[in-house]
């Protein structure tokens, strides 16, 4: 008697998670097929206030006590980080005019810390004999490390020509270091360089880059390119997102839950993108499928939450492009142009060699 009542109470129980199993699919569902203008709604309201905090924490730096001021001055900008996160993550439903007006609104707040850590802390700009000596235009390949570039960049971008050199372009796309976390690479100012990472890493950004190859392994939070020319840039997956900008005949490797690329002329693009890639402003780029691979890349995917059988690669959107014929600024890579790129070691810091394995995919198969 006692075993047909457990019998009946576990049968009981499957149909109980069954329907509850139905209920968070058919919820997840509606979610999806969620109208984006109520997602966008939502964005604007959630990101108006916090817009405003912000900016009232900021009004308050002034009276804040001198020995308080840098942890201040490094929380408020985290706060700004998250902010630039959370416009970053909402791009994919927003129009760009409105992804335009929420950078400008983040620009604007960045460059009022910036201001205030002026006025309040004088003292960094003592340290003038050390900063008298102009820094050389292309760094040394060990100086690519962990260690965020502690240069503050300027708060109004210089005017360049549109064919200047990459090396010679100023730019403040590279956060202050104050805004930067721990662990955080950043890459810039190299030329005719191979430069090797590999394990967790929060955020990675790379800028001013001349015929460059860089291998990145292993799960990244979000990666901001900034001016590349000739290079070629192998990522693994990016839980957050990755922004491309200024870059002219290079090739990208990329996985990411969102991707955007800016003002870029003929570029190659091999990507694994869980929503629409947006292009804006850029001419001659083609596409084709991720197709980069390394030791436990699988398990890196998966702690990154990009699903191998979800690939939005050719869905691409050109935010310059209304009408409803094929955009002529992308087109797709044809199949036997596309390689399967390789690396054989897990540890590429420990010497993998300066190119990775290439095989066609019709050797492949």
């Amino acid at each position: 008697m006692e075993e047909k009542h457990a019998v009946l109470s576990a049968r009981m129980q499957a149909n109980q998670d069954a329907r509850r199993a139905q209920r968070d699919n058919r919820k997840k569902e509606a979610e999806e097929l969620k109208d984006p203008k109520e997602s966008a709604l939502e964005f604007y309201s959630v990101f108006s206030l916090d817009k405003q905090r912000i900016a009232d924490r900021i009004s308050r730096l002034q009276s804040c006590p001198p020995d308080g001021i840098n942890a201040e001055l490094e929380a408020v900008s985290e706060q700004v980080k998250q902010l630039q996160q959370s416009l970053a993550a909402a791009t994919f439903f927003l129009p760009s005019y409105d992804v335009r007006q929420s950078q400008e609104a983040i620009s604007k707040l960045e460059a009022d810390i910036q201001s205030v850590q002026a006025s309040l802390v004088p003292k960094k700009k003592f340290a003038f004999s050390r900063k008298q000596k102009p820094a050389a235009d292309v760094a040394p390949a060990d100086q690519a490390s962990n260690t965020p570039d502690t240069a503050t960049a300027p708060s109004v971008p210089v005017p360049v020509p549109a064919d200047a050199p990459a090396a010679a372009v100023p730019s403040a796309s590279i956060p202050s270091a104050a805004s930067q976390q721990e662990g955080d690479i950043t890459i810039q100012n190299l030329k005719g360089e191979v430069v090797r990472k590999s394990g967790a890493i929060p955020n990675v950004f790379i800028q001013n880059l001349e015929d460059c190859v860089v291998y990145l392994c292993g799960n990244m939070m979000a990666v901001r390119i900034d001016k590349l020319r000739r290079c070629k840039i192998f990522a693994g997956p990016v839980a957050g997102s990755i922004h491309l900008d200024d870059a002219q005949d290079c090739q990208f490797h990329l996985a990411s839950r969102q991707i955007r690329i800016h003002t870029s002329q003929r570029c190659d693009y091999f990507l694994h993108v869980r929503s629409t890639p947006i292009i804006e402003h850029s001419t001659g780029l083609r596409f084709a499928p991720y197709d980069f691979s390394y030791p436990n890349i699988e398990q890196d995917m998966t702690t990154a939450e990009l699903d191998s059988s979800i690939n939005c690669w050719a869905d691409v959107k050109d935010f310059n492009w209304l009408r409803q014929q094929q955009s002529p600024n992308w087109s797709i890579i044809p199949e036997e142009e596309r390689t399967l790129h390789r690396l054989e070691q897990a540890g590429i810091d420990a010497g993998v060699p300066s190119e990775a394995s290439s095989e066609t995919k019709a050797d492949s198969s």
